[in-house]
Parts: structure tokens; sequence; C-alpha cells
């Protein structure tokens, strides 16, 4: 099909009479460089039905200017979009940007790179770099298929560049969503909604049953002027998994940020994500952030099953979930709020609210029947500035064990953040550690308070410490205290302050020194069995000697 454009308000529609369920529909491709554009100042709609559209080193816009745009509506079994293709809705006015709307019985794909080194897109706009007085919204986009695929830096997004808004991005795949790999320049494969004036970014919503994103890919809402950040949802039955990393080294996300002007900033928009499973490595992270005087946005992650964060990229970030309040910032950190199954933080991953400007730190939240951290993965709540760190909540259905890592909040110049941990079962540390502290200035250590059946420390502390201003407060409420090392107990379990007034250690527990009545086992046990026992044989109903595991005995760790 060989169009250039067309100079007047008016419709390019490829459709037949007959209705399209009775129809076996042919296949339509544009190629090499074509453009097929509806005029100003009312753009036309761009209509298309097909078994298989391609549209390869091509594009398709429906752009506008002072009235309301029209809308690019596409009904297909496969689109293919490839090397550097483009559909595109833009307005450079007061008229609202057109919709693009694509529903596809099978696959979408966006893939390969154009020629000036570009992936593939799927666009709709409010102005441009180079226009930025536009008032109109920009379109929202729609996507129904099986499976949706990006590659090679392939892009869907939402941008307004002016006063106003951005559209939404709304996504509804029935199987899969896989983003992977990058374009020539760099850029990652992705969805991004932005807004960069005073206008606000749009949303993004997806619902799918997989969601896979690869090689540093990601999803963002981003303020960089004065209009708020879009919010992200992502409804996911199955698994999210983030993993691996970009040619830069850097590893997958999704994010929203309110990175605008220090002195007139946007607020960062809140993800809230529900998935079966969720599996983090290569320090894929998820989170919000501000970088001026917006709040940060919330982080709602709800999974029924397992949740798994590992490993970090070789930029050093970790994997995990994070809400930041970064330097300069008076804006305060997003909370984290985290329901899980069973949440597994190993290989130096990270749950992280931290402020490190003016603004509050945020708090973490977190339900699960377990909770595993090894091999120095974190749990933390920060502040770098005058500003008080957050808290921690943890509440953990089962059992919490910890290897070679910590839970904690620190403050430099403020007051360091609580700790409220509760299980019915164990809480057993190696090589870990519980703390609060309070590194310079005269900022009070924070509390901690723990509420678990069976307490064991081996080679672990628990610490509410301060520089010059007062220890934070520890209350233990346990069965019982196991403690494992040579040190005195009220040395691993400390508020002391360094130059300030000690805190309180209050330990409710039955008064008995339990670790008293340890006894180290021989390596060689005797051998048990009856041997050549004339009095067993002579018996008819002998006795039985079992040894069983006594009720208040706690389990060893795994």
């Amino acid at each position: 099909m060989h169009l250039a454009s067309i100079a007047q308000a008016g419709k390019i529609q490829w459709q037949p009479e007959e209705s399209i369920s009775s129809l076996q529909l042919g296949d339509i491709t544009i190629r090499d460089s074509q453009m097929i554009t509806t005029g100003k100042p009312a753009g036309g709609d761009i209509d298309i039905h097909a078994s298989h559209l391609l549209i390869e080193n091509s594009s398709l816009e429906a752009n506008t200017i002072s009235k309301k745009g029209k809308d690019i509506d596409i009904q297909v079994d496969n689109l293919t979009i490839t090397h550097g293709g483009r559909l595109s809705t833009t307005t450079f006015g007061a008229g609202n940007s057109g919709d693009i709307k694509i529903r596809a019985t099978d696959s979408i794909r966006l893939s390969g790179i154009g020629s000036q080194g570009q992936g593939s897109a799927l666009i709709a706009n409010s102005g441009s770099s180079r226009v930025k007085w536009v008032t109109g919204d920009g379109g929202t986009i729609e996507l129904q298929a099986r499976q949706l695929e990006l590659t090679d830096g392939a892009q869907i997004g939402a941008t307004t560049f002016g006063s106003g808004d951005a559209g939404k991005i709304n996504l509804k795949i029935a199987e899969r969503i896989t983003f992977s790999g990058e374009d020539k320049r760099g850029i990652s494969s992705g969805i991004l909604a932005l807004t960069t004036h005073t206008g606000s970014a749009g949303n993004i919503e997806l619902e799918t049953n997989q969601f896979i994103l690869r090689e540093g890919t990601r999803i963002s809402t981003q303020s960089s002027g004065s209009g708020q950040s879009g919010d992200i949802q992502i409804q996911v039955s199955d698994l999210v998994r983030l993993e691996g990393m970009n040619s830069a080294g850097e590893g997958s996300f999704i994010i929203a940020n309110a990175s605008g002007d220090i002195d007139n900033a946007g607020d960062g928009g809140t993800i809230a994500l529900t998935a079966g499973h969720l599996q983090l490595s290569d320090g894929a992270q998820i989170g919000t952030a501000t970088f001026g005087t917006g709040q940060g946005g919330m982080l709602n992650i709800n999974v029924s099953g397992n949740v798994n964060f590992s490993g970090e990229d070789n930029t050093g970030f970790r994997s995990g979930l994070f809400t930041t309040s970064d330097f300069g910032a008076t804006g305060n950190a997003g909370t984290i709020r985290l329901n899980a199954g069973n949440l597994s933080l190993t290989d130096k991953a990270e749950i992280n609210v931290s402020t490190l400007g003016n603004g509050q730190g945020g708090h973490v939240e977190i339900q699960a029947d377990t909770l595993t951290l090894t091999e120095n993965s974190t749990i933390t709540a920060q502040s770098e500035s005058q500003s008080n760190a957050g808290h921690l909540v943890l509440k953990i259905a089962e059992q919490l064990k910890m290897r070679n890592s910590a839970i904690t909040t620190q403050a430099n110049s403020a007051d360091g953040g609580n700790i409220l941990l509760t299980t019915p079962s164990y809480l057993y540390l190696v090589n870990s550690q519980i703390s609060t502290s309070v590194n310079e200035d005269f900022g009070s250590g924070g509390n901690i308070t723990l509420k678990p059946e069976f307490l064991v420390l081996d080679n672990s502390q628990v610490f509410a410490k301060a520089k010059k201003g007062q220890g934070g407060h520890i209350d233990i409420t346990t069965t019982g205290i196991y403690h494992f090392s040579g040190e005195p107990l009220t040395d691993v379990i400390n508020a002391s302050s360094e130059l300030g007034v000690d805190g309180i250690v209050t330990v409710n527990s039955p008064d008995v020194n339990l670790d008293e009545f340890l006894v180290v086992l021989p390596a060689s046990p005797i051998d048990a069995r009856l041997k050549g026992c004339d009095i067993q044989q002579e018996i008819e109903n002998p006795s039985t000697f079992r040894i069983t595991q006594t009720h208040k005995r706690p389990p060893l760790i795994q």
C-alpha cells in the first residue's frame, strides 16, 4: 500500500463489507520508509482490519492541532512492527490527541532496529521536545492480545511536553508479556509515561498471566516538571519476573519518579502490583523516588505465593524494593507495603526506604508466612540527613530466619526508626543483626520490639544504640532466649549510648537461663540397638524407648 499523506480530514480505511468474523482476511504490509499520515488541523482516522499487519521501517501517524484528533484503530490476528516502525498520535495545539486501539486475536510484536538506530514504537504524545506550549491532552493506548513482545529497544510511550495531560496506557494480554533487549543507542525496551512540564503523566495499567522483563528493560512513570507522575497498576495471575542486565550493566526495573525542579516538582506515582509469584534478580528493582518538593509514591505489593529477591547488577544496585527521598529533596519518601506467602532475600538483596535530603523517610510494612534473609541481605530504613529514619513493621505468620544479614534502621543526624517484629514461631539469627542506630549528633536510637516464641542468637546481636543521644528501648517478649556465643547476653542485647544516656532493655521471659542447660552432644552417638539381649527374646510384649522432640525446643535452621 503506497500512501504518502492525506491533506484534509478523512479516513484511511481497509475494511471488508462483510462481517469480519465471517471472512478470511488477508495480510497488509507497509514497508521501507513509507509514511501514512492524516492531515491537520483535525486528523482523520486510520482504521485497519487484516489477518497479519506488518509495519517495517515505516510509520502510521494521526496528528492534530486545534481539534480533537482521530484514532488509530487496528483489528488483526497478528501485528508486527519492526526495524524502527512506528504507530503514533500527537497533538501540537489545543486539540486532544487521538487514541491508539489495537485488538489482536494472537500476538503483538515490536522488534528490530531502524536506520537511525531506534527501536520500534507505539506513541501517543501531547506536544514534542520542540513544541512545548501545547494544551491538548495526549491520547490513550489500548492493547488487547494473547501475547505481547517488545524487543530491541521497542517502546510504548505516552508523553506530555506542555500543560496537557498525557494519556493512559492500558494493556490486557491474556497469556504473556515479555520485554527484552535494547536499540543501538542503548535505550532498553519498555513502557514510559512522562511529563516534562505542568501536565500530568498518564497511568500505566497492565493485566496478564505472566510478565517477564529481561536484560535491563523497564516500566517507568516520571514527572520531570511540576506535573504529577502517573501511577502503575500491574495485575498478574501467575508470575512476575525481572531479570538480566543491559549493555550498561543495569538491571530491569519498575519505577515511578518525581524528578522535577527542586522548588516546584510534582508528586511521584503509586505502584500497585498483584501477582501469584514475584522474582527479582540481577539488580532488578521496583520502587518510587522523589528528587524535589514532590512526595514520593507508595509501593503496594500483594503476592499470594513466593517472593524471591536475589543478587545485584554490575553497577552495584541490589535487587529488591525501594522508596527514596533523594539529595536536596524536601518531599517525603513513600511507604512500602508487602504482603507475601514465603518471602526470601538472598545474595545482597534489599528492601530499603531512605531519605537523603530533608524529606522524611518512608516506612516498611511486611506481612508474610515466612521470611528468610541470607548472604548479606537487608531490610533497612535509613536517613542520611536531619530527617528521621522510617519504621519497620514485620508480622510473620510462621518463622523468620537470618544468616549473615541484617534488619536495621539508621540515622546520621536525627532519630533512628523503630522496629516491630512479631512471629508465633521462632526468630533465628546466625551471624546477623537486628539494630537501630544513630551515628552522629544527638538523635536518639530507635526502639526495638520483638515478640517471637523463641529467640535464637547464634553469634548475632540486637542493638538500639546512639552516639550522643539516648539509646533506644529494646522490649523482648518470648518463651526463651537461646544464646550461642562467648559474650554475655547483656553485650549482644544492648541499648547503650556512647556519650549519652543508655536506653532500657526489657525481657519478658520465664526466669530461667535456658542456655545454661544446653550441652554439646558427642559427635559419634552410641549404638542404641539391642544386640543379642536374652531378656528381649523372652518377653512377649517388650517395652520400647523413643526419643522425641520436646515441646519447647527450638527447631534448627535449615
